[in-house]
């Protein structure tokens, strides 16, 4: 006669020699499966032979569980919880610094994209990651413009300020790979503005 067995934590048999009944087979709690959630507590999981490994996808995704990832469908971005707050993980800094006074119309960042990203819209008045070491006379504007063309965002040091703020609700806009992101000074130089570091965010596509 025979005997079926199962495996502790992972197959539990009831009526194995069929006596007292049919043979019934479940299933332990370590077994995974594919209509609830499943917890790894040991071992490294290796998708070495895959293809590809498709994380949640939800408009307005906003993970915010240590170590969690997922897709924001509404602005395509990857995000994942990193101590205990989302954090955008396809953005990427295009940073410049200007040592002394920039001049008139000086291009402060050029940049050339390798890989299609997109500029996100700015609401008028939101702080930008432009900051300058001594504070401005006047108002002054920087422009921002893609290849050259009629300028999409301005950034905008206020009179004795030294917080650039974005202006007249920057529109996102998109770039190619090969496109160019310039920045240029007002066309008046101000008589004390100097020492500006500049971030911009922009965001793979």
């Amino acid at each position: 006669a025979r005997t079926i067995t199962g495996t502790t934590n992972v197959i539990t048999v009831t009526n194995g020699d069929g006596v007292s009944g049919n043979p019934t087979l479940t299933v332990g709690s370590l077994v995974v499966r594919t209509d609830q959630g499943n917890t790894y507590s040991t071992g490294a999981q290796s998708f070495s032979s895959a293809t590809s490994l498709t994380v949640p996808v939800s408009a307005g995704a906003a993970p915010t569980a240590n170590g969690t990832i997922a897709y924001d469908s509404t602005t395509n971005v990857v995000k994942a919880g990193v101590n205990s707050a989302t954090v955008e993980l396809s953005t990427w800094p295009l940073s410049s610094y200007v040592i002394s006074k920039p001049g008139a119309s000086q291009v402060v960042l050029r940049f050339v994209f390798d890989r299609a990203m997109n500029i996100p819209s700015q609401s008028n008045g939101t702080n930008a990651y432009v900051k300058a070491g001594t504070a401005a006379n006047a108002q002054a504007d920087f422009t921002m413009s893609k290849n050259g063309g009629a300028s999409f965002c301005t950034l905008r040091f206020a009179a004795s300020g030294t917080q650039a703020t974005f202006q007249n609700t920057c529109a996102s806009t998109d770039f190619a790979a090969g496109d160019v992101l310039t920045i240029v000074a007002p066309s008046s130089q101000d008589s004390a503005l100097a020492d500006i570091g500049l971030s911009i965010t922009a965001k793979l596509k």
